[in-house]
């Protein structure tokens, strides 16, 4: 069976595919890659003939990767905690987070997580065109290792990095070299080595003319095509298949099924699951809600003895990091970074000056705007999206108004 790596592009209608190469087969087949719609993926498919395996990697700028550390007494509540813990970094409700986990290893665990609306549409446009997914990752997992390395992997202007952290982003071409000065400190904390994986030899300039002077001798250089480096990593992280739960498949099921047999399966699966799952629902969410809420009231009361809150949830979450220093901190350079520029990007009228790192686990904001309500505007807009905004000041210059703002991550 040959397994087919599908990935998206910039146009969400056209994606890219390329085949994962067989035992023995050389790596650099697997560089060759097709571009188009679904449709026309599927058109190719069935004119070849061949049984496939179809895989998608969900695009970084929209999955959130990381490692979790948990204490002992957390372990058997870790499905329902997770989504909690990631619900501030993802900027969204916890009950809009499909989250899977690899298995619990030295009290730690590696986690995926989507916004449930970007995974059904995702899945409902392969569904449309007649295709069945059998897996789907993370584009973050051809970086996954145990390692603490430096290293990166490009591919058509887009970026993923990993900073020495246990936690793989995915960063524009236009954002790299902002990205890259923020998580060095300023270029005052550079890895001995930082590798940096193309998919292809034609691929490393365009790589390198996105990345700062200041790193060009730290850098290593490899050329491995994707299918190859994701097929050596996935095997580890299996796990971070996003299609479990409410998701999974058992389409090797239906597939040794006839025709008739497949739609009858389908029907009767769907009303079985929804029929059941509906009544599951019904008598064990409040229940599961009202048990979630009496432990977190419960460790509230056991650490915080004399305190009274009317959120346990929320106290909890504000002491952990007002009290998780480095890993609060360190949360925050690129998601602080994606935030900010996403916010003066939708707006023409701000024209970005700089956008600096101030030093102190934050970032100094120069703009010009068109008037003082402007500023106003920015800053608002800003502040929805959970930032501390300071005003440090304001200007007029011509018919323009330069603001300089100081921004960081609530704590």
């Amino acid at each position: 069976m040959q397994k087919i790596l599908i990935k998206t592009t910039r146009d969400p209608f056209i994606f890219q595919w390329m085949k994962v190469p067989s035992d023995g087969a050389p790596a650099s087949a697997s560089a060759v890659r097709d571009v188009g719609t679904l449709a026309e993926l599927k058109a190719d498919l069935e004119e070849a003939g061949i049984s496939t395996h179809l895989v998608f990697l969900a695009p970084a700028l929209s999955v959130h990767v990381r490692q979790l550390s948990f204490e002992p007494a957390e372990k058997k509540h870790l499905a329902k905690t997770v989504p909690f813990t990631l619900e501030d970094e993802m900027i969204c409700d916890a009950s809009d987070l499909h989250c899977v986990m690899t298995k619990p290893q030295d009290n730690r665990i590696w986690v995926a997580a989507v916004q449930r609306n970007d995974l059904n549409r995702w899945l409902m446009r392969f569904e449309e065109a007649g295709l069945t997914l059998r897996e789907c990752y993370p584009e973050q997992a051809v970086l996954l290792d145990e390692s603490n390395h430096w290293s990166m992997y490009y591919d058509n202007n887009e970026y993923l990095i990993r900073c020495g952290e246990p936690q793989v982003h995915g960063v524009d071409s236009n954002n790299i070299g902002l990205a890259l000065e923020l998580a060095t400190r300023g270029y005052e904390n550079i890895p001995p080595v930082i590798t940096l994986t193309v998919n292809e030899a034609a691929d490393r300039d365009d790589a390198l003319i996105h990345i700062p002077n200041e790193l060009y001798s730290y850098l290593e250089t490899d050329v491995t095509p994707l299918p190859t480096l994701f097929d050596k990593r996935v095997g580890n992280y299996s796990a971070l298949n996003l299609l479990q739960g409410p998701y999974s498949r058992s389409g090797d099921l239906l597939a040794s099924l006839g025709k008739w047999k497949r739609m009858l399966a389908f029907f009767l699966f769907g009303l079985l699951v929804h029929v059941g799952v509906s009544y599951a629902e019904y008598r064990q969410s409040n229940a599961e809600l009202k048990e979630v809420r009496g432990d977190i009231k419960t460790l509230y009361q056991k650490v915080f003895p004399d305190g009274k809150a009317k959120n346990a949830r929320k106290k909890i979450a504000s002491e952990l990091k007002r009290y998780k220093g480095g890993d609060a901190s360190s949360m925050g350079f690129l998601e602080l970074l994606s935030v900010t520029s996403n916010v003066v990007q939708k707006r023409p009228e701000f024209e970005l000056k700089s956008l600096m790192y101030d030093g102190k686990n934050g970032i100094e904001l120069d703009v010009f705007l068109k008037d003082q309500s402007s500023v106003e505007t920015l800053k608002s807009e800003l502040q929805s999206k959970d930032l501390d905004v300071t005003l440090l000041n304001s200007t007029g210059q011509g018919d323009q108004v330069r603001a300089r703002m100081k921004i960081k991550s609530k704590s």
